[in-house]
């Protein structure tokens, strides 16, 4: 009996994390130009603890608070803060396919001055080969950015 609680209890939680990563990931493109959804998101995730694929978002967050930040040493410095986040977690979890969707989307849509685009290339082809393997709304999402990126170029 106590093992069936253990288990559905690791199962509920796991099952939290995934809506909420569907929830990160959707307001990933709403932070840019909403302030408060960008800080209502950071305090969230900063009360999430450790969860490796939460952190990942709270690096996402934090780079894109630097779009509502004026003092340009504030800028920088939150994106800098940010991109070790979100780097941080994928070292931990290099295959998490959600993480290099993160990580692909920022780095494709943020200037190229900031030298933080190296990964573009290695990001798109383990999306692309993990791509069936996914849940279907980030399947979507996948399509939808690299459709984007293409048209772009």
């Amino acid at each position: 009996m106590r093992w069936i609680t253990l288990i559905c209890l690791v199962l509920s939680s796991l099952i939290a994390i995934a809506v909420d990563s569907d929830l990160y990931r959707k307001n990933l493109a709403l932070a840019p130009t909403n302030k408060k959804l960008c800080y209502d998101m950071i305090t969230d995730l900063e009360a999430h603890g450790k969860d490796k694929k939460l952190l990942g978002f709270l690096g996402a967050y934090t780079m894109i608070k630097a779009n509502h930040q004026l003092n340009p040493i504030n800028k920088l410095s939150s994106f800098n803060k940010g991109k070790k986040i979100l780097e941080n977690a994928i070292k931990a979890s290099p295959t998490d396919v959600e993480l290099r969707y993160v990580r692909y989307a920022i780095q494709s849509s943020i200037p190229s001055f900031l030298g933080y685009n190296h990964n573009l290339s290695e990001d798109k082809e383990l999306l692309q080969k993990q791509l069936s393997y996914c849940a279907p709304s980030l399947q979507s999402d996948i399509i939808k950015l690299i459709k984007l990126k293409a048209t772009r170029i």
